[in-house]
């Protein structure tokens, strides 16, 4: 039985079997849903089969780093297969994958002044939640998971425990924080005024929704473009660029890059190191 398995049939055995985020099993199912040849038997698959997957998506348009992660995800479900018997070897390995090419994107980040004033203009929640990302240094995902109970404004500090993603068909799933970056974050005069002012104990979350529960991402972004385009900011500023405010601060500061690190909850310094490099070189 094992020699006809396809890569679909095993993939819905092991599938059942992982711990998965709800946003990584999301990824790896598309993955597995748009493998060409994810119904050929698993011992038929060669080198060939993946080479072929990855021209006709990059000639689709398909950017590299896409690829890149839709081939991992594919090759962790075959390295599942190798383990489990069904194959004698992943077809993945060795297979050449599209070079990244670097986007530069150069942000223009928002002036001090600017961060203030869009904080100051947005109404609550949504105050708190960009200045919590530019203040805190903290993703989305985490503003949005941040309870009172994080909140200790007499030692001043937020305590970052987890993040909120996003389930298909809507609702929420609590998970821990990207990459396991528990931490927990100095409160700086600015936000800790902001925290003080909101602080209840009627609501759970920090940044509540309209319906309570937690603030739905899109009322975000909605906000967040308003307030973008009302004060002037560069049209492809993101929420989640704020962080990048957070940590220019924290170098102009002159923190090291293991302090940025910790403080934004990189795994690696050398991610720090990656994204802000020329700062760091700038700073010291």
């Amino acid at each position: 039985m094992a020699r006809r398995t396809t890569f679909t049939e095993y993939y819905e055995s092991y599938a059942t079997r992982q711990i998965w985020t709800p946003q990584t099993a999301r990824a790896v199912d598309l993955a597995a849903r748009t493998f060409p040849s994810r119904d050929m038997p698993l011992r038929d698959l060669r080198p060939t089969h993946i080479e072929s997957w990855i021209r006709s998506v990059s000639d689709a348009g398909l950017r590299a780093g896409t690829i890149r992660t839709r081939v991992a995800n594919v090759r962790a479900v075959l390295a599942g297969a190798q383990r489990d018997g069904y194959t004698t070897g992943n077809p993945v390995t060795g297979v050449r994958l599209p070079r990244l090419v670097g986007r530069a994107r150069v942000l223009r980040l928002p002036t001090r002044a600017q961060v203030e004033s869009l904080v100051t203009a947005a109404p609550a929640p949504y105050d708190l939640m960009f200045a919590l990302c530019a203040y805190a240094g903290l993703r989305l995902g985490e503003a949005r998971a941040l309870t009172w109970a994080d909140v200790d404004l007499n030692a001043g500090v937020l305590h970052i425990r987890h993040q909120l993603q996003q389930l298909p068909g809507g609702g929420w799933a609590q998970t821990a924080p990207k990459y396991g970056s528990y931490r927990s974050v100095p409160i700086v005069p600015p936000l800790h005024g902001l925290l003080r002012e909101a602080e209840t104990e009627e609501l759970r979350f920090v940044v509540e929704g309209a319906h309570g529960g937690p603030v739905h991402p899109g009322s975000v972004h909605r906000q967040w473009s308003e307030q973008r385009e009302a004060h002037g900011l560069a049209p492809d500023l993101r929420v989640h660029d704020l962080r990048h405010v957070y940590a220019s601060t924290l170098i102009a500061n002159g923190d090291n890059v293991l302090t940025v690190q910790r403080r934004l909850g990189h795994a690696r310094a050398s991610t720090t190191l990656d994204v802000y490099a020329h700062a760091l070189g700038d700073a010291y």
